[in-house]
């Protein structure tokens, strides 16, 4: 699953790895041998899906708008979930760039019981914060993540 597999051409859009990227000597141990069988069964799928958007909207620029699903019966009746317990905590829903040491740290040790690790909406859209983000959240899982504060005065 090298660059040339996953990609023909560059969409300068669109972030992308090196063009000497790897997978399986510049990715984690291990994961690899994770990612790529999702890989294989996913992307042809993804693919399809990304090829028919483009179509809808090639049709939709041509004015032949697309058609909507129905409502379903969540949207037509009354109807209630039950949350579990832990859900009714809100602080569970701390998220933040998993590309920034300080605030990993601060959000681990906020004493929220569930911390999301953002690698997509809250980092920059580059190859190199991308890989900070992966590196800082393997070191947290190991306990090894740390940083400097520089406004705090030592003695």
């Amino acid at each position: 699953m090298t660059q040339t597999e996953t990609k023909k051409e560059f969409d300068s859009r669109i972030n992308h790895a090196p063009r000497d990227f790897d997978a399986r000597k510049d990715l984690p141990p291990g994961f690899y041998e994770f990612l790529e069988p999702l890989h294989r069964e996913f992307t042809p799928r993804q693919q399809a899906l990304a090829n028919k958007r483009n179509e809808v909207l090639a049709a939709s620029h041509a004015g032949d708008l697309p058609d909507y699903l129905k409502n379903s019966v969540a949207a037509k009746e009354n109807w209630k979930i039950i949350l579990p317990k832990y859900v009714e905590d809100q602080r569970n829903q701390m998220t933040g760039p998993a590309d920034d040491a300080e605030l990993v740290v601060k959000m681990l040790n906020s004493g929220a019981p569930g911390v999301m690790l953002d690698l997509e909406d809250s980092m920059a859209n580059q190859w190199q914060k991308l890989e900070k983000g992966i590196e800082n959240s393997l070191s947290a899982l190991h306990g090894e993540l740390n940083y400097y504060d520089k406004n705090v005065k030592r003695k």
